[in-house]
């Protein structure tokens, strides 16, 4: 993906990780990396801490191409339903800062 395009952005959303999840060892913060198309607030691409690569496959997957807007509880309610790592909880932390990230510092609501 092209990522040189004025109306692309980099947001991040983060949380505390579990002391039983896998990737605890190695990262403290769980980090979800959105690229967001700011003309039509769809999520372009997305990249998340993770030990393993089918982790961050999966989570890209349910993810993509949803308005960051208009489908944050559906893709919460989507996390719930699916994903059944032990970082859920801290994706859907995760979701919920970038969420707030993005209406706060690129849309000022």
């Amino acid at each position: 993906m092209d990522y040189n395009k004025e109306n692309l952005i980099y947001i991040t959303g983060q949380a505390q990780l579990s002391e039983n999840d896998a990737i605890s060892s190695v990262y403290s913060i769980f980090s979800l990396a959105l690229i967001i198309d700011i003309e039509t607030d769809i999520i372009k691409d997305v990249e998340c801490t993770s030990a393993m690569k089918l982790t961050s496959k999966f989570i890209s997957d349910i993810i993509i191409g949803k308005n960051i807007e208009t489908d944050i509880e559906y893709i919460i309610w989507d996390v719930k339903k699916r994903f059944h790592g032990l970082s859920k909880k801290a994706l859907i932390a995760s979701l919920m800062d970038v969420s707030n990230r993005y209406n706060n510092q690129i849309k000022g609501i």
